[in-house]
């Protein structure tokens, strides 16, 4: 099967440059690319869309990427 959209990644990190950082380097190959500042906000994101990719920060306010992954799963 061939796949017709790029892949899509979600960015959770909560420093704002370091996500802007990420996410520039990831879009330019051509993936789309959403952002979530922290843990509590990628599960809200994930809630309403299912990324290819989740690529997190380990140490963040509110739900950290350990707990986030664990809700993942």
């Amino acid at each position: 099967m061939t796949r017709t959209e790029p892949p899509h990644i979600l960015v959770v990190e909560d420093e704002p440059e370091m996500r802007q950082v990420l996410a520039d380097m990831l879009v330019r190959p051509g993936w789309r690319v959403t952002e979530a500042a922290d843990g509590v906000e990628a599960l809200e994101l994930l809630a309403a869309q299912r990324p290819d990719v989740v690529l997190t920060d380990l140490n963040m306010p509110r739900m950290d990427g350990t707990e986030l992954l664990q809700q993942i799963n």
